[in-house]
This record gives structure tokens, C-alpha cells and sequence, in this order.
């Protein structure tokens, strides 16, 4: 049973944009091949609301959208803060050659390539810092550890098992 979710946080609506509907969105991805193809998006209130969107486009770091229903600014305040979500199946993840959510990422096991059964701990969240992603992980004391995501560290992540598999490089673990 696939155990991630069905609807993705793609960003947050952030304010309006203009008079005419439009509002920007703070995206939560790298990349406007993962939502190029959308058609709808959802806001969770009390259910999931279903919007259709009209159009989307690049505006600096952000994104304008603009949705069916809105045609008016006034119309927009409502969702205003409002975290934007997308089904996982409608975006533009290439699994193949490694596109994977960072939600999918949250959980899985970081374990030594080495050293059959160690668990170093797993992953709590990714920090992004522009040369390469780093992996904040606790173990079983609730210890936090960095591991930068590198070809010398990273060895085998496999998904289905939800671990990865490292090398623990000189210093990595050191005080």
C-alpha cells in the first residue's frame, strides 16, 4: 500500500496581484515543470475544495494565479494564507531520474552501507542551501545530525523500504 499522500503542498497564496484576480503564490518546489500540466489545485478547509485554474505564470520568485472564479481582487482575499495543494498524480515528478518530495523524503531511515542493520536515524526535514541539499536527521535519542546530500554520502536510496543508505565519510559524525 503506497503510504504518501494523495494531495501534495505545492506553495501558499501570499496576497493578490492587480485588480483583475490574480494572486501570487510562494511555490514550495524547484522546478515549473512539476506544475506546468495543472489543471486544478485544492485548498483543506473543512473538505477539499477544488478549484479550476485559469492561468499560471512565472513572476519572479513567485507565481501568478489565477483561478475560474476569480475575476475580481475583491474576490481573492479569501484565500489569502491559504496553503495550495495539487494531486500527487497531476504533477510533473521524474521519479526516474531522482524528482522526489521532500514529504517523501520526511521519515525514512538513514542507514549505513557498510555496516549491515545500522540506523543512524531518519530524516525530520531538508534544508535547501543552494549548493546541495542537507538532510536534518534524529536518531533514537532525538539527537540531530546533518547529512549532505553528495555522491561521496549518498549511496542507495530506496523508496519502497523507505531507508537510505550512506557512507559515513571521516568528520561526518565527529564532535
Amino acid at each position: 500500500m503506497d503510504k504518501r499522500k494523495e494531495y501534495i503542498e505545492i506553495g501558499r497564496i501570499i496576497a493578490a496581484h492587480g485588480i483583475k484576480g490574480f494572486m501570487k503564490m510562494e511555490p514550495w518546489f524547484d522546478s515549473a515543470k512539476i506544475i506546468s500540466n495543472l489543471r486544478y489545485i485544492y485548498f483543506k478547509e473543512n473538505d477539499i475544495k477544488k478549484e479550476r485554474i485559469e492561468k499560471i505564470s512565472n513572476f519572479k520568485n513567485y507565481y501568478l494565479i489565477k483561478l475560474q472564479e476569480t475575476n475580481a481582487v475583491e474576490k481573492t482575499f479569501k484565500y489569502i494564507r491559504k496553503i495550495i495543494y495539487a494531486k500527487r498524480k497531476d504533477l510533473n515528478l521524474d521519479i526516474e531520474h531522482g524528482e522526489i518530495l521532500i514529504q517523501d523524503l520526511i521519515g525514512m531511515r538513514i542507514c549505513d552501507i557498510e555496516k549491515e542493520k545500522k540506523i543512524y536515524g531518519k530524516i525530520v526535514d531538508v534544508l535547501k542551501t543552494g549548493a546541495n541539499d542537507v538532510y536534518i536527521i534524529k536518531d533514537e535519542n532525538n539527537k540531530e545530525r546533518l547529512i549532505p546530500v553528495i555522491e561521496e554520502v549518498i549511496k542507495k536510496k530506496d523508496y519502497e523500504k523507505g531507508e537510505i543508505y550512506i557512507k559515513v565519510l571521516k568528520g561526518l559524525f565527529d564532535v
